[in-house]
């Protein structure tokens, strides 16, 4: 059967104000603070930008936060406000002092701090000041440091503190601590590097029963058998220093040179090391002779000499990656692949495997996996973020060094410097020289959150339907679709938008979707003749599909039921059972448990029970989604017309159930959505909230 569809074009005068590649998230929007204070951060966290009040009479002009649809959801009332993180930020007050929020801005700790800061690299630990001293805020608790400041977090979630550990995990002071190859030891206490306590005497014997002993009339110290007390080794050892043991060995001082230091293994064997050991590691043993480093394996054999100023295992770069410095200049190693490279990497700029080495006034980026230079050089290179990076020119490279998105139209200052959710700050101006702020699109789509903008100004929502028009007119449906709907959100009794949107689905071969959005234009105009023309051609191709389908399956049972067969071998090998359904469903729909039944009552459900339910009918979306399209299986008529499964063996009835449970679940969560909404907090739109199945 063949189906002519109408759609309408907006005629006006109005051009779109950018012209470009860019397409917009969220448009004429309030300035993000990337704008105000040259931040580099300004962009989505947690579903919530950090904007501000330009227009404000105030002296220091205040902050608040908007969401995905660019509503202000936090007030502007702060003085300063920090990007959210785990749910989280610090502000200021217009009094000047300082507490925690969350994004519904309750507040965690009291304005009653003269200062907070965020921690370098763990940006959910915060350090807050006041008259009686300096705590940590760390998960909802306050740890008090009685020092003036902390020295370092490089062994988080150890922090060292003057002469002393916090243990953040625990609020655990450790006096006179100082970490022993990957352990911690104060008064004869011991932590694994991730926190967890070491039971001391279970901890003294290794995996094959060897334990050290000390004689006490000499004050040396020897091994011997823990289970029969046979003496292994006789007391030589002036010092043991690890006292338990990590990573299958004791550390001791050496009994032939009292300059260096040797290993004890599990069985009692010892290996005599070429210095003085310093760091334990899985990948080499970091040593020291005076003030020059080396490293060696556990045999002793030289990985790196012993000629520079420092060697320091580094993770944060990759597992068996070491830093180290000779002659002045730093590099890095891989133990693991024996790969070197030299230049200064910024431990900040680390982020999905890929590093910034600066060399000779230029940056490079490196695959911390290979050591390869996959880019550069450049003046300027910002960290990966949703896998693209900012460079020179407001240029974006993929992970293969390619640029795949130019944006310099803007200003190299009119745009933020990396992507977060999905979405990137900007700020131009238009023919008029009005400032104008909103977030475009990575072009790669990563994003978990749907940005569909309301309460924009007439301008920008025409500018919206005009861009539309050109992506139908080119007959780029998906990316038209996407637009036509965010005009919508903002205008929903722009009919003409409304059409066009279902226009669009059905182009796209969603059919029952464009059903219903022809649907939504007869409610908001009974008597337009384009709707009720395309949704009189839509609902009988519709029908006479359904009867086709039927056809269809009564002629090719016996294909699916070999399709079947074939799973249930598939799944047995893969260690499940065989079964007739996929993602929990069988031939029955709608029998949900509480809050499943029709509309779900949520009237007086707290902000925690209505982002659990949400989440709860997310996760019934993202199910029926999975097992629509996973393994799918189209069948075409001798007509040409499609029906199948996308993963599961069910008749033509089973499979539009299971649609209707998409369509239900991605309706319960709009529900809950608008219900937080009335409340006044903000649950982020999920992408299994308008994902949508084409056949």
């Amino acid at each position: 059967m063949k189906k002519i569809l109408l759609f309408t074009l907006l005629l006006t005068s109005l051009m779109p104000i950018n012209a470009t590649k860019a397409e917009w998230a969220l448009k004429g929007v309030p300035t993000t603070k990337v704008f105000c204070e040259g931040s580099t951060t300004g962009g989505f966290h947690d579903g919530i930008a950090v904007v501000q009040d330009v227009e404000s009479k105030e002296w220091k002009v205040p902050y608040g936060a908007i969401n995905t649809m660019g509503q202000l959801v936090i007030p502007y009332k702060y003085k300063d406000l920090s990007d959210f993180y785990k749910g989280t930020a610090y502000a200021q007050n217009m009094d000047g002092k300082y507490g925690i929020i969350n994004t519904s801005d309750v507040v965690l700790l009291p304005f009653e701090f003269k200062e907070i800061t965020r921690v370098d690299n763990h940006p959910d630990l915060y350090m807050a000041e006041k008259s009686e001293g300096k705590f940590f805020f760390y998960e909802g608790r306050l740890l008090n440091t009685t020092a003036a400041s902390y020295t370092s977090t490089d062994d988080f979630p150890f922090i060292r503190i003057d002469d002393y550990h916090l243990n953040i995990y625990t609020g655990q002071i450790i006096k006179s601590a100082y970490k022993v190859y990957g352990y911690y030891s104060g008064n004869n206490e011991y932590y694994q590097s991730d926190g967890t306590p070491i039971d001391a005497e279970k901890g003294k014997i290794s995996s094959k029963g060897i334990s050290w002993f000390k004689d006490e009339t000499s004050k040396l110290f020897g091994l011997k058998n823990e289970a029969t007390g046979a003496i292994v080794f006789p007391a030589k050892f002036k010092y043991i220093k690890t006292m338990v043991w990590t990573h299958n060995v004791l550390v001791a001082s050496s009994c032939k040179n009292e300059d260096k230091d040797c290993i004890i293994n599990t069985d009692g064997t010892i290996v005599e090391m070429p210095g003085n050991v310093l760091y334990l590691t899985d990948y080499g043993i970091v040593f020291l002779i005076e003030d020059k480093y080396g490293l060696c394996d556990y045999n002793g054999k030289i990985i790196l000499p012993l000629e520079n100023s420092f060697i320091t295992p580094k993770p944060i770069f990759g597992e068996a990656v070491f830093i180290g410095c000779k002659d002045g200049q730093q590099y890095l190693f891989n133990a693991k692949t024996n790969k070197r490279i030299e230049g200064f990497f910024d431990e900040t700029k680390i982020n999905e495997g890929i590093g910034i080495s600066w060399k000779d006034g230029n940056s490079y980026y490196v695959d911390l996996a290979t050591f390869d230079v996959i880019a550069g050089p450049y003046k300027y290179a910002y960290k990966f973020s949703e896998g693209l990076a900012k460079v020179d020119d407001n240029k974006f490279i993929n992970r293969k060094g390619k640029v795949v998105a130019d944006f310099s139209q803007f200003d190299s200052s009119s745009i933020g410097n990396f992507f977060s959710e999905g979405v990137i700050p900007v700020e131009y101006r238009d023919e008029n020289y009005n400032k104008i702020n909103g977030f475009i699109y990575n072009p790669l789509g990563n994003s978990k959150y749907v940005y569909n903008q309301k309460g924009a100004t007439k301008s920008v929502i025409n500018s919206w339907a005009v861009e539309a028009d050109a992506l139908l007119k080119d007959k780029k449906y998906g990316k038209a679709k996407d637009v036509y709907y965010r005009v919508m959100v903002a205008d929903p009794q722009n009919i003409n938008a409304v059409i066009n949107y279902g226009y669009c689905l059905d182009r796209l071969g969603f059919q029952e979707e464009a059903l219903e959005a022809f649907s939504i234009a007869l409610d908001i105009d009974p008597n337009n003749e384009l709707a009720k023309k395309n949704y009189a051609v839509v609902k009988q191709y519709l029908e006479q599909n359904r009867q086709n389908q039927v056809s269809a399956e009564r002629n090719n049972g016996g294909f699916w039921n070999s399709l079947m067969n074939f799973t249930n071998v598939l799944t047995q090998t893969l260690g499940g059972q065989g079964s007739n359904t996929i993602g929990g469903y069988g031939d029955s729909y709608g029998s949900y448990d509480s809050y499943d039944s029709g509309s779900s009552n949520t009237s007086g459900a707290s902000e925690a029970t209505l982002r659990s339910i949400y989440q709860k009918w997310e996760a019934r979306a993202k199910d029926a989604y999975d097992s629509l399209t996973l393994m799918g299986t189209k069948v075409t008529s001798k007509k040409g017309d499609k029906s199948g499964s996308g993963g599961g063996f069910w008749k033509g009835s089973n499979y539009v159930g299971l649609k209707q449970n998409l369509r239900d679940a991605q309706r319960q969560m709009r529900h809950i959505r608008s219900e937080a909404s009335s409340k006044g907090f903000n649950i982020p739109q999920s992408k299994w909230e308008t994902a949508t199945v084409s056949y």
